[in-house]
């Protein structure tokens, strides 16, 4: 799975963004070791928060067509989520 770290950020994006806060523990409901790692932030990040984490990103280096791309992909993989629970629904 693609992250943040595959784009090497700065220690500046790093510490600016949060990637590596404590924090973390709580939008991915997963416990982490202390201090978060790069290893344990690859070990535990959902591909939708990565995908967020890559829009956080290219916003911040200022690339907005790069960060709409990844956003979208958020946008559409929650959309067909939600049609294939509506689908399930209807057969169910």
């Amino acid at each position: 799975m693609e992250t943040v770290f595959d784009y090497n950020p700065t220690q500046q994006e790093i510490d600016a963004l949060g990637f590596l806060d404590g924090w973390l523990v709580f939008r991915q409901g997963v416990p982490f070791t202390q201090p978060v790692t790069i290893e344990s932030y690859r070990a535990t990040i959902t591909p939708k928060s990565a995908q967020f984490d890559l829009v956080l990103l290219f916003e911040y280096r200022g690339d907005q067509s790069r960060a709409d791309k990844y956003a979208a992909g958020i946008w559409m993989r929650t959309n067909e989520n939600r049609r294939s629970k509506e689908y399930a629904r209807m057969v169910a």
